[in-house]
């Protein structure tokens, strides 16, 4: 579910990833949580890592802005996919 919030406006990104996250299983959550921290809302005041403005195929559309399938692609560290990959596996 997390990629289909990349083609809502910046304003419903958090509002339908709120009412989706409660439907998910314990391990997802946690994925989901991680994606709140580092691509919607920050943590404890701080900014996320990759703003939604940054990531919204909806936004860049809007805004007149090329889309190709590779600005959807954000790379991840090592940590990131470690820490993903401990949820999944």
């Amino acid at each position: 579910f997390l990629i289909s919030l990349a083609y809502l406006t910046y304003d419903e990104i958090l509002v339908y990833f709120e009412d989706l996250y409660v439907t998910l299983s314990q391990k997802a959550q946690q994925i989901a949580s991680w994606f709140e921290v580092n691509y919607i809302q920050g943590n404890n005041g701080t900014a996320p890592r990759y703003d939604p403005m940054f990531w919204s195929i909806f936004e860049k559309f809007s805004n007149g802005n090329p889309t190709t399938h590779i600005d959807c692609i954000v790379c991840l560290t090592q940590n990131d996919n470690q820490f993903i990959s401990s949820i999944i596996f």
